[in-house]
């Protein structure tokens, strides 16, 4: 069991294996979850719902800017970061003054894309 850990994901496109992810951390316990997602279907999206839970915080990228993820950043605190890659520009630019702010969070950049 994990106990007092908040992460935030600032994430491309949830999937069913990433959400596999997330509810197994719930599981763990003790583990505060917050994820920014891209919320808009595009030409390359798995057209994965989302959902609704009651132990994980879902936010569309498409209702924030990267001064409301930064201040999302900052109001939740938390031990570690993750990040889809780094792509997406308001997520660089939000973790980069975070970093400055909180130097001890750790940011993990992830890359969610197929080994070729």
């Amino acid at each position: 069991m994990i106990k007092g850990v908040r992460i935030v994901f600032l994430w491309a496109e949830v999937t069913g294996y990433v959400r596999g992810v997330l509810n197994a951390l719930v599981e763990m316990g003790g583990v505060a979850i917050d994820v920014v997602h891209w919320d808009k279907l595009g030409v390359y999206s798995t057209q994965y719902q989302v959902g609704v839970s009651s132990s994980i915080s879902f936010h569309g990228r498409s209702q924030t800017n990267p001064d409301k993820i930064l201040k999302l950043l900052v109001d939740r605190q938390p031990s570690i970061i993750v990040v889809s890659g780094w792509m997406d520009k308001g997520y660089v630019w939000a973790c980069r003054r975070y970093k400055k702010k909180f130097p001890n969070t750790k940011i993990v950049a992830g890359i969610d894309d197929q080994w070729s």
